[in-house]
C-alpha cells in the first residue's frame, strides 16, 4: 500500500546560519520573520558541502534553533557527510519545527510565520528578534507536491497551519477545487488569502465559540475523490482522523493529518512570563517517550501497544473492568499492567477509577502513527534478538529470536502478521530515500532498471515517477517481489516485470542497470562477496544502495542496526573499508560513492577487468 500519492523529493538534511532581514506583523497574533544571507546558497560548513536551500512543497518544514532565552547559549548541531545532522540533547531542546511560508529566489529570502499567543520558545524569540540577528535553520529534509490524482482537496488547520494553507492556496493551479477551513483566535486574525484555485473558505473564530472540528464537519462534502490535509494541535484535530476515515471514506494514501503542536505546561522565567525557562520546563513528551524505550519500560510499553491498550482507552474503555473486557484478559492482570503504565506516565486514573491517556499516552493511541509502527511487534522481536548478541559476536552468525529456538526467517515464515509488519517497516523506510535515487544514481534516459531486494517496489515506483518511459524489473525472493508489486502504483504496474530469485545478484546476463537494495541486511556476511560477484559479472552497471557505518564518527542508529543484523541474519551495515574489501573479493572496485540522504549511499561497482 502506498503511504501517500503525493510525489516527494528528498534532500540531504543541512544546517544553515541565516540572518533576519525583516519582521512584519500580519495580524494581532501572527508575525512574519524574513530570513536571508549566504547560508541559503551552496557553501561548505566544517568540511561538509551544503547544497542551496530548496523548498517546493506547501507544507515543507524546517527546524529553527533559537538561543536559550535564559542563558543566551545556542548549541548548534553539525552536518554530517551522509546527509544527516548530529543533534545533541541541548540542540534538540532549543529546536522547534516551522513551515516555510515562502521562498523568493530573486531576493534570496525565505519567510516563516509565527503564532504569537501563550508562552513558547520560538514564538518568544519571534517577539524579541530584530533585523541583523543570526539564527540556525535545519532542513527541509523533503518537499512533497500537492496531490494530482484527486477531484478536490480539503485543507484544514488552526493558526499554526495557516502558513502552509496560505502557501498551498497560492501554489495550486487554476481549476483546482479546494475547501479551506482555518481556525483563528479572533476575527482580527483573519488574513487575506490569495489563490487562482476554486476555493471555498471557512473561518472558525475561537472568540466566537467556533472550532475547527465542527467547521470541517459542517462543510459541503463534494462528490468525487478527496484528499484531506489537516494540521493543528494534536488532541484538537484527533476526532477528524476517525471522521474522515469512517464517515467520509477518505483512504490512507489520500489523508495527511499532522499534530503540529501539543498543548503542554511550560515554566516561564519568574520576572518575564512570556519567556520560557527551557531547563525548568523539561523535555517534550516525545523526548520522554524515547527515554522509556529501554529494557523493562520498553517491553511493557510494546506489550501494551500489541494488546491495543491505548487504542481501547482512546475508544472509551474508561475503567480497568471495561479495559479487561475489551482486551479479553483477567481483570487482575489488567490492573497490574495499568499500574505500570501509570508509573510510566502513559495512563492516568482518577479517584473514581476512570482511566485516561496522558500526553505521552496520546502518542501511542493511533496504531497508524509512525511512533507506534516504529515500536510494533515486529520491531520488538527484532530488538529482542540482541539478547543473544554475545553468542552472535562469538560465532559471527544469527541467533534464535524466541524461546522456541526459532530464527528470524523461520519466525516470519510461520507468522504472516509479523512478516507483514516487518515488510511495512522496510517499505516505509525505503520511501524516505527512494525519491532521491534517480538523481543520485543518474537514471535519466535509462530504458530498464532491475531493482533487487527489500523495498524494491517503492524504489521502482518512485523512480518510474521521475524517469519517463522507464521499465522496471523487481527481483528478489517470492515475498519481496509480491510485496514490491503491491507497492507500485496501479497506473505503473503494466511497466513492471518480476524475477523471483533467492539471491539478489542472480539477474540475467547483460542486464543494463542493477540496483542492489540493502543486500547486506538479510544474508550472512559470508555470502556478501558472492552476491556482489554475481552482480558485477552479469550486469553492465551495478549500484549498491545501502547505509554505511562511519568508522571515525559512527551514527548511533547505524551501529545499533549493524548489531541487530548480526543477530537476525549474520548480516551487517558495512563501513566503506569493509565494502571496498567485499568488492575486491568479488573482483570489483568501488567506482563512485554518492550520498542519497538520510544516511544512505549509492555505491557504484565496476569489475576489475579492464579498469585503469
Amino acid at each position: 500500500m502506498q503511504r501517500t500519492t503525493r510525489e516527494t523529493t528528498v534532500y540531504p538534511i543541512a544546517i544553515r546560519e541565516l540572518q533576519v532581514q525583516r519582521v512584519e506583523d500580519l495580524s494581532p497574533h501572527m508575525r512574519r520573520v524574513v530570513l536571508g544571507g549566504p547560508g541559503l546558497d551552496d557553501h561548505e560548513r566544517n568540511g561538509v558541502a551544503i547544497p542551496p536551500f530548496r523548498s517546493t512543497g506547501f507544507d515543507d518544514d524546517v527546524k529553527i534553533i533559537v538561543p536559550d532565552p535564559v542563558t543566551g547559549l545556542c548549541p548548534i548541531p553539525e552536518p554530517q557527510p551522509g546527509g544527516t545532522v548530529a543533534w545533541s540533547e541541548e540542540s534538540v531542546a532549543l529546536a522547534r519545527t516551522y513551515t516555510v511560508r515562502s521562498v523568493d529566489p530573486e531576493t534570496g529570502e525565505i519567510a516563516m510565520d509565527f503564532v504569537l499567543h501563550g508562552t513558547g520558545l520560538a514564538s518568544g524569540w519571534a517577539r524579541r528578534v530584530t533585523p541583523g540577528e543570526s539564527v540556525y535553520v535545519a532542513g527541509p529534509k523533503a518537499s512533497t507536491a500537492a496531490p494530482t490524482d484527486v477531484d478536490w482537496m480539503l485543507l484544514a488547520g488552526d493558526d499554526t497551519a495557516l502558513p502552509a494553507i496560505a502557501r498551498a492556496l497560492e501554489d495550486l493551479p487554476r481549476g483546482t477545487r479546494v475547501h479551506a477551513v482555518v481556525e483563528v483566535a479572533t476575527a482580527a486574525d483573519r488574513i487575506e488569502l490569495r489563490s487562482d484555485a476554486d476555493v471555498s473558505l471557512t473561518w472558525a473564530v475561537r472568540e466566537n465559540g467556533e472550532d475547527l472540528v465542527s467547521a470541517v464537519q459542517g462543510i459541503e462534502w463534494w462528490p468525487g475523490e478527496a484528499f484531506a490535509w489537516v494540521a493543528g494541535e494534536a488532541l484538537g484535530i484527533k476526532p477528524l482522523r476517525r471522521w474522515l476515515r469512517e464517515e467520509r471514506g477518505v483512504t490512507r494514501e489520500h489523508t495527511d493529518i499532522s499534530g503540529y503542536w501539543r498543548r503542554r505546561d511550560v515554566v516561564s522565567v519568574a520576572d518575564s512570563p512570556d519567556v520560557v525557562d527551557v531547563g525548568a520546563t523539561g523535555p517534550s513528551a516525545e523526548a520522554r517517550l524515547h527515554e522509556l524505550t529501554e529494557l523493562t519500560p520498553a517491553l511493557v510499553v510494546r506489550s501494551a501497544i500489541a494488546l491495543g491498550v491505548f487504542s481501547h482507552v482512546d475508544d472509551g474503555a474508561a475503567s480497568v473492568p471495561e479495559l479487561a473486557r475489551a482486551l479479553d484478559l483477567p481483570e487482575d492482570s489488567v490492573q497490574r499492567l495499568v499500574r505500570a503504565l501509570r508509573v510510566y506516565d502513559l495512563l492516568s486514573e482518577d479517584a473514581e477509577g476512570r482511566l485516561g491517556l496522558t500526553e505521552m499516552g496520546v502518542l501511542l493511541a493511533d496504531p497508524e502513527s509512525r511512533t507506534v509502527r516504529s515500536i510494533s511487534r515486529a520491531a520488538t522481536v527484532r530488538e529482542l534478538a540482541l539478547a543473544g548478541l554475545d553468542r552472535a559476536l562469538a560465532t559471527g552468525s544469527a541467533v534464535p529470536v524466541d524461546t522456541a529456538g526459532r530464527y528470524w526467517d523461520e519466525r516470519c515464515a510461520q507468522d504472516t502478521a509479523l512478516a507483514e509488519e516487518a515488510d511495512d517497516h522496510v517499505a516505509e523506510e525505503a520511501w524516505f530515500t527512494a525519491p532521491a535515487i534517480p538523481a543520485a544514481v543518474g537514471l535519466d534516459g535509462s530504458a530498464t532498471v532491475v531493482f533487487a531486494g527489500p523495498g524494491c517496489g517503492v524504489y521502482a515506483d518512485e523512480t518510474m515517477r521521475r524517469v519517463p518511459g522507464l521499465r522496471a524489473v523487481l527481483a528478489g525472493s517470492e515475498t519481496e517481489v509480491r510485496r514490491g508489486l503491491a507497492d507500485v502504483a496501479a497506473v505503473r504496474r503494466e511497466h513492471v516485470a518480476t524475477l523471483v530469485t533467492p539471491v539478489p545478484g542472480d539477474v540475467p546476463d547483460g542486464t543494463d542497470t542493477l540496483l542492489l537494495l540493502d543486500p547486506f541486511a538479510s544474508l550472512p556476511g559470508t555470502e556478501h562477496a558472492d552476491v556482489l560477484r554475481r552482480a558485477v559479472e552479469r550486469a553492465r552497471r551495478v549500484v549498491v544502495v545501502s547505509a554505511l557505518v562511519d568508522h571515525e564518527n559512527p551514527d548511533e542508529y547505524d551501529v545499533e542496526e549493524d548489531l541487530r543484523r548480526l543477530c537476525l541474519s549474520g548480516g551487517e551495515i558495512p563501513t566503506r573499508r569493509r565494502l571496498s574489501a567485499l568488492a575486491a573479493d568479488a573482483g570489483a572496485i568501488v567506482h563512485d560513492v554518492s550520498a542519497v540522504g538520510w544516511g544512505v549511499w549509492a555505491v557504484e561497482l565496476r569489475p576489475l577487468t579492464g579498469t585503469v
